[in-house]
């Protein structure tokens, strides 16, 4: 097998479980499977961090974003037939609580959705996850009114759906899209690897094996070999699938690419259920820019919370997506602790106006999926944060404000002193809620200069042509400071303009004649124009 070597004695102490198999075939799928199986449902959610996925605000969001795509397509919706929305991965079952009252409370605004009839159908994979949400009180309304079912189902297999309740979801009974929701699912799917090795396709192939010490096996033990085979020709034989491959071939010449195949040969069933007429509104930790899989390095297998889960690649999705002719809207910052997406592939032609809207407003703009969460975190958690969770936490403030400036004014010094290691994703975010704060700018009071902070932040992240032209409407707006004209003498010192960075050093000791640090600044500055 080209690019294969054999274990060596290093690993002979060891249990071999998988020997440079394709990751999608490997052992650990069918251990991740049986751990959700065997486990007890109310003991599996104590260890699982699972509140950003689950909470009030992110059901309102999915609420919000459902009632726009109702509302988008109801001249083409059967309203003699179920809506029905999957939920894939029900598990605890306190998300569904919440978005089924978010949803039919939202919904009773408006008289012309009356005639909808939403069908709610929470489920897994295994009955032993839905035991607890069947009997649940909370649910008792929603399942007497017929609005909700319970139903096993293994999405990467069937492409039919019975319920407990015995009605059958299959390509001959579905008459309206299925709307498919996958939050913190599709990373615990099968998942293929590969890599671009200066253009050349490769497979990743993965060789696990755990310690022969007599513990029980567990995913904490396991570690992992990666070799690489090329690929020659098309991998799957699938013309969507391979569509995919292709385009990173055509894009990077060195790469290393989660492939998700689980959640392709999902959809590929929700395909043949739906009759091509399906949405899928999914969250989770992944990427969904093309330009994430750029580079070559081994693809982590890490543990956490006794499970294992890799990065979904919305991406992969959206081009999946694509290839028949549907869309998507995704989430695009840098340092979100999970993106979302929802992609539509539906039968009848439509703008989907008010869809993309709340979308664009509510998930990309301001984010509350991500951002309410870091923020109560951020207020509420006593030890010490990191300085990069502090600045993701306080840009999500501002956000979730509407990128307010007086708002931005309160917690400037807090980013400041946050600032020391920055990583670049969230240096990329911070400098895009600058933009969207200074959009926001109107001058009312002199008491809230955020254009002399707008200047500020971005002179200590180096960004420095953005730095002057904001101190530069500071000055006309507010006036003369010293700290305004000390930091854009700053910026012009860095940039080597010595004439500029003097003058306003000048203006400064007009303000300050005291100030050490400007007149040492003056003889700093003279000498380097002389």
């Amino acid at each position: 097998m080209e690019g294969f070597e054999p274990l060596t004695e290093q690993f002979s102490a060891r249990v071999l479980l998988d020997d440079a198999k394709r990751l999608s075939e490997c052992s650990i799928w069918p251990m991740l499977a049986q751990l959700y199986q065997n486990a007890p449902p109310r003991s599996l959610w104590e260890g699982v961090p699972s509140h950003i996925t689950t909470s009030a605000f992110f059901a309102e969001v999915y609420a919000d974003l459902l009632l726009a795509f109702i509302r988008d397509y109801l001249l083409h919706l059967d309203l003699n037939e179920p809506l029905y929305i999957v939920e894939l991965g029900s598990g605890s079952g306190c998300f569904s609580f919440y978005l089924l009252n978010e949803l039919f409370r939202k919904m009773e605004y408006f008289p012309a959705l009356e005639r909808v009839k939403v069908r709610y159908v929470m489920s897994d994979f295994t009955a032993n996850t839905l035991a607890d949400c069947r009997e649940h009180e909370n649910f008792t309304p929603f399942r007497d009114s017929g609005s909700l079912s319970f139903a096993v189902f293994k999405p990467e297999e069937e492409s039919e759906i019975i319920t407990y309740g015995g009605t059958r979801l299959a390509s001959d009974t579905v008459k309206n899209p299925v709307v498919i929701i996958a939050n913190y699912v599709l990373d615990s799917m099968r998942h293929d690897g590969f890599r671009l090795d200066s253009g050349q396709l490769q497979e990743v192939r993965h060789t696990f094996y755990r310690k022969q010490d007599g513990r029980p096996e567990n995913f904490d033990q396991l570690e992992k070999v990666e070799s690489y085979a090329e690929v020659r020709g098309d991998y799957y034989d699938d013309d969507a699938l391979d569509s995919i491959l292709h385009f990173y071939q055509k894009r990077f010449k060195n790469a290393t690419i989660v492939f998700p195949i689980g959640a392709l040969r999902m959809l590929r069933n929700f395909q043949v259920m739906s009759n091509n007429n399906m949405v899928l509104l999914s969250s989770d930790r992944g990427f969904t820019r093309a330009d994430y899989v750029e580079g070559l390095w081994e693809m982590r297998f890490q543990s956490e919370h006794s499970f294992f889960s890799y990065p979904v690649n919305y991406h992969a999705i959206r081009k999946f997506f694509e290839f028949y002719g549907g869309s998507s809207c995704f989430s695009s910052g840098e340092s979100l602790f999970v993106h979302t997406q929802m992609s539509c592939l539906l039968e009848h032609q439509c703008r989907m106006e008010q869809t993309r809207y709340t979308f664009g407003e509510v998930v990309e703009r301001k984010n509350p999926i991500n951002y309410l969460y870091n923020w109560q975190e951020y207020f509420g958690r006593k030890p010490a944060r990191t300085a990069n969770e502090t600045l993701m936490a306080l840009i999500g403030l501002i956000r979730t404000c509407c990128n307010d400036p007086i708002v931005l004014c309160h917690f400037a010094q807090k980013i400041c002193n946050a600032l020391s290691g920055i990583q670049p994703h969230v240096r990329a975010d911070l400098l895009e809620m600058l933009i969207m704060v200074e959009d926001n700018f109107f001058y009312v009071r002199k008491k809230y200069d955020s254009l002399y902070w707008i200047g500020k932040l971005r002179f200590e992240v180096k960004e420095f042509e953005g730095a002057i032209a904001a101190l530069r409407k500071s000055i006309k707006h507010f006036g003369e400071t010293y700290e305004s004209l000390n930091c854009l003498a700053s910026c012009y010192e860095v940039k080597s303009d010595f004439e500029s960075a003097l003058e306003n050093y000048k203006l400064c000791l007009k303000h300050c004649p005291d100030s050490e640090l400007a007149l040492e600044s003056v003889e700093r500055v003279r000498q380097k124009l002389n």
